[in-house]
């Protein structure tokens, strides 16, 4: 069990961070490589890269954590003579080694090679002097624990005043739309990034691709939603439901991203023998409260942003108009491009980047706090008027 968990969470590592193998024709000043498998039945070697030592940085760092299921082999640094400069054998189960390699100014080969049948995975980081391992401090729990608790008081509330049903029900749409959104990612995202950033190079291209990214959020978590409510008794309720359903679709996304921090700095305190150096680094970003407060205000104003779109397609469903539906649309999509253009940017790592994309979010999730205020007079304004003309329509002679 805890091997699929850790292959697990190598595979969501993986295509997170997007280690790739660099070119093997080249030198590399210094790089990583995640999730590498050794599968093979004969002796033999892979190259993962050459390196070149400048004068002045004569000093080579190298990180290597790899899990071994069967046979040993061996990592290297070899001359160009083919004189080995340094080895650390690997054998089954965890290995995990992070040196400092004094090296002459030259270029070097760094080599996995095996003499028997071997299968396993590792990871390596390389670069010039010395890789430091980042500690994870108590810190790093603070944003996990605080968008869990931002999730579970929104959905305690909602459902309080609505009930279990339509908890569940937000819940469940916030599961399947985000479920047919990763979908549809999966299968159009890259190709589309692709032609995108070709046909429009630069900024341009990287801002159109997080306006689709937007549009995409828009059309799985809007559209889907208000065609259910509109075409369906879901969306013929009271305002208790209404509040009820759009806080745990909120809330309920929350929790999950809550739970998953949390379940990654322990997973990095327990088994960080079996993760690349670069997951490390991103969850001992935590430790900063600074940074770390960011996911928690992010939590707290993303989900009034789905309380503001959500009451607006119950008003849109009440009112007939699908005029609500279209703001709704525009203040999802517009949330989730700003978004998308922070994870295209590659400043995630910046404090000051993140809080001012921190901004934007704080600003829709205001205005879909403000949205859900001026809702609930209009709404239950609706229910007092729909109530009197349904006792209108009781009473003797009005039949």
């Amino acid at each position: 069990m805890k091997r699929i968990v850790v292959i697990t969470l190598l595979i969501l590592f993986t295509l997170m961070l997007a280690g790739c193998a660099p070119a093997e024709s080249a030198p590399q000043d210094g790089g990583y490589i995640t999730g590498a498998t050794l599968n093979t039945s004969a002796a033999g070697e892979n190259e993962v890269t050459r390196y070149e030592v400048q004068p002045g940085k004569e000093s080579l760092g190298v990180d290597f954590r790899s899990t071994f299921i069967s046979g040993s082999a061996a990592f290297q640094v070899v001359a160009a003579d083919g004189e080995i400069q340094f080895e650390r054998r690997l054998t089954p189960g965890d290995s995990f080694f992070n040196e400092t390699i004094s090296l002459k100014p030259g270029i070097y080969r760094l080599v996995i090679s095996w003499k028997e049948a071997v299968s396993g995975s590792y990871n390596i980081e390389w670069g010039a002097g010395t890789l430091e391992v980042p500690a994870i401090a108590w810190q790093a729990f603070i944003p996990g624990i605080g968008m869990l608790l931002a999730g579970l008081l929104f959905s305690i509330y909602g459902i309080r005043e609505g009930g279990w049903k339509y908890a569940l029900l937000g819940a469940a749409f916030w599961a399947g739309t985000v479920i047919i959104k990763i979908v549809i990612a999966t299968l159009v995202n890259t190709p589309l990034y692709k032609w995108m950033t070709a046909a429009l190079p630069g900024l341009p291209g990287t801002l159109l691709f997080s306006v689709y990214v937007g549009l995409l959020t828009g059309i799985t978590e809007v559209l889907i939603t208000w065609l259910f409510l509109r075409y369906t008794k879901l969306g013929q309720t009271i305002w208790q439901k209404m509040l009820c359903f759009s806080l745990a679709f909120g809330g309920f996304e929350a929790i999950l991203l809550g739970a998953n921090t949390l379940v990654g700095v322990i997973t990095v305190l327990t088994m960080s023998s079996q993760l690349p150096l670069s997951a490390i680094r991103q969850i001992a970003q935590l430790n900063n409260i600074v940074y770390g407060l960011a996911p928690i205000v992010e939590r707290i104003f993303t989900i009034g942003v789905h309380l503001g779109c959500n009451l607006l397609l119950f008003y849109g469903v009440m009112r007939k108009e699908s005029r609500w539906f279209w703001l709704s649309f525009a203040l999802k999509s517009g949330i989730d491009a700003v978004a998308g253009y922070a994870q295209l940017s590659g400043q995630l790592s910046s404090v000051s980047f993140i809080w001012l994309i921190e901004v934007f979010v704080i600003l829709f999730g205001l205005g879909g706090f403000a949205i859900s205020r001026w809702l609930h007079g209009k709404i239950t304004q609706l229910e007092s008027e729909n109530i009197r003309q349904a006792e209108l329509t009781a009473e003797p002679g009005n039949e």
